[in-house]
């Protein structure tokens, strides 16, 4: 039971395209989130936990990390993010076509 508004500091920055040199496939950084500790009862149990902070990023070798490291390039790039929308639109096209019978 929740008896009041709950809040949580939490610090939000976006990632920093990074391409890692001794390998060969790119990476990009999408996210770096810091979650300041948190102290909440909960029927009487007391939790607190530390500091947590979460890092998500891309790998361009998978389809998805892929996909969002082109997103994050295109960004102000009217060029590329019709590109994208192209691939983003023949990979549903194909999905699509895999799932219906012709």
């Amino acid at each position: 039971m929740l008896l009041g508004p709950v809040s949580f500091p939490v610090q939000a920055s976006p990632g920093a395209l990074a391409v890692n040199a001794a390998a060969a496939p790119a990476t990009c950084q999408v996210l770096h989130l810091d979650l300041g500790a948190i102290t909440f009862n909960t029927l009487g149990l007391q939790v607190t936990t530390q500091p947590i902070a979460i890092d998500l990023s891309g790998d361009a070798a998978g389809p998805l990390g892929n996909l969002v490291c082109t997103a994050l390039e295109t960004i102000g790039n009217a060029v590329g993010l019709v590109d994208l929308l192209n691939q983003i639109l023949r990979l549903l096209t194909g999905l699509v076509g895999g799932i219906i019978p012709s």
